[in-house]
């Protein structure tokens, strides 16, 4: 069986000392004669040794989903880093660890405990191929009439139903979502997709015409639709793909989810303002990625608009804060901290990157209850300023 270790240990996992992403050599010095495969916390890059690399067909012939996903070596070998659909592929020969029904009802139990104790209620759970996160609607059906769901489930697929089912489908308890798509990888690991290189570095994406295809698609059936877009350019090419699917077929209220929209532009913000978008940001990414985001976007404008939630919420833009796990905590008060600081967790650096967009601690909680405001109910910021709490 192959060794799989999942370990979040930070941007070129540096927490474990190593200042560049492991190769093939790395691993086969440590672990030779077992498959070894190493994922960053993201989810989105991947190092595998020679063995996995092997069991996964991935050599020098190897054609990526995507171009850029496996690394090569000067001699054209691949050097052991893989990204998203390679390191999937990959992924997929690890055996399922958890093959009993009961025991994966205890495991999501035991996780709506833990987003409990810190005052959830409700979770959108959102499966994600790509690195083997999966859901599985019978487990919730079972977990509610077991008595033990003790958190609201929106649930969301990277598939699109095989029956016509649309968004809505369900009850308070648990409830049919989003279908979601993939825009882009991620910026630490230099697979967004960029309407510029990188400072250090290239990146690829798919055809306007084939974005557009996929998500019209899942908008034709009744679903609501939700896209990871980190790079501008994903975003020009995801907000291109609404304006015309949308403009052709306005549906009524649709609420387009557009999922991170990490690095955008004046152009891109006042774009998405005319449209009937919600953007699922994530608060969190901030000080997980504070260190690594000048070197990747350069002493450019476009650092600027990099986590720009201050000039989105400045435009009129509904933002909603989500915290991205098992990626990132989700404890909400993170979220709060980097939106208010955006600084790391030690406190760099001082003065907050780009502090300009640094937003204060009512607006940081109002932006997890957009929601509820939307619906004309009081969120937490607005009781505690009625209950005279000063911010």
């Amino acid at each position: 069986n192959i060794q799989y270790l999942l370990c979040r240990v930070g941007e070129n996992y540096r927490l474990v000392g190593a200042p560049r992403s492991p190769t093939r050599w790395d691993l086969d010095e440590a672990c030779a004669d077992h498959p070894v495969l190493l994922s960053r916390y993201c989810l989105h890059f991947f190092s595998a040794n020679s063995m996995a690399l092997k069991l996964g067909g991935i050599d020098r012939n190897y054609q990526p989903p995507v171009e850029g996903n496996v690394k090569y070596d000067e001699n054209g070998e691949p050097n052991g880093v893989i990204c998203d659909g390679a390191g999937t592929h990959v992924l997929s020969i690890v055996p399922d660890k958890l093959a009993s029904f009961d025991a994966k009802k205890d495991i999501i139990v035991k996780a709506l405990h833990q987003l409990n104790s810190y005052g959830l209620t409700g979770v959108h759970p959102i499966q994600g191929k790509h690195c083997d996160l999966m859901e599985y609607t019978d487990i919730y059906q079972a977990l509610k009439d077991e008595g033990r769901l003790t958190a609201r489930i929106y649930i969301n697929y990277d598939v699109l139903p095989g029956c016509n089912i649309r968004t809505g489908l369900g009850d308070e308890m648990l409830k049919f979502g989003f279908y979601k798509s993939y825009m882009d990888g991620n910026l630490s690991g230099r697979t967004a997709f960029m309407l510029e290189p990188y400072s250090d570095d290239p990146s690829t994406c798919e055809s306007q015409e084939a974005i557009t295809e996929h998500l019209r698609e899942g908008y034709q059936q009744g679903m609501q639709i939700g896209v990871h877009a980190i790079g501008d350019r994903a975003a020009d090419m995801l907000i291109t793909a609404i304006e015309t699917i949308y403009r052709e077929d306005p549906h009524p209220d649709p609420r387009f989810r557009l999922i991170h929209m990490t690095t955008l532009n004046a152009s891109l913000v006042e774009r998405m303002s005319k449209l009937p978008v919600i953007v699922d940001v994530q608060p969190v990414f901030i000080p997980i990625n504070v260190r690594s985001a000048d070197s990747r976007m350069g002493d450019t404008e476009r650092g600027a608009y990099t986590f720009a939630y201050k000039k989105m919420m400045d435009a009129g833009l509904m933002l909603t804060g989500g915290s991205d796990s098992p990626c990132d905590s989700f404890n909400p008060l993170d979220g709060v901290y980097a939106l208010v600081n955006r600084k790391d967790y030690t406190g760099y650096p001082e003065g907050g990157w780009h502090p300009q967009e640094c937003i204060g601690v009512y607006d940081a909680l109002r932006q997890a209850d957009a929601l509820l405001l939307r619906t004309g109910r009081h969120g937490v910021a607005d009781r505690l300023r009625q209950e005279g709490v000063a911010f």
